[in-house]
């Protein structure tokens, strides 16, 4: 992906001060509808995330507005096609070697792919 950063200084509802843009996607709009109580919502995001996450720079933001945790959470929680795109988003952030601290037993375990869980333990 080769679309800059964007910093506007557009207040939003919650009063954070800054939204940070790659391309067309407000990454933190995307991280805040990734906490949403609405399930549609968190799919929307998630499915949204999947495309644009492999790019580090995109990565880096994501990870610096918090939205791994909420990724973390839904690999971890959600079901049917939310988990499957939070599976395919936290696969690709690993591909640019990133979110590997997040990476515990009990998300290998969600994933239940043997020999992954001694891989992680000896190599990180």
């Amino acid at each position: 992906m080769s679309d800059r950063l964007q910093v506007s200084s557009t207040l939003r509802t919650d009063q954070r001060p800054l939204a940070l843009t790659m391309g067309s996607i407000n990454v933190s709009e995307l991280v805040h509808r990734l906490g949403s109580d609405e399930d549609a919502v968190r799919k929307m995001a998630v499915f949204k995330l999947q495309s644009s996450i492999g790019d580090p720079s995109f990565a880096d933001i994501f990870i610096l507005e918090g939205g791994l945790a909420k990724l973390q959470f839904l690999a971890l929680y959600a079901t049917g096609n939310t988990l499957a795109y939070s599976l395919t988003s936290f696969s690709r952030l690993l591909e640019v070697d990133k979110g590997w601290e997040y990476v515990h037993q009990d998300l290998v375990e969600r994933v239940g792919y043997p020999g992954l869980l001694q891989f992680v333990l000896t190599e990180r």
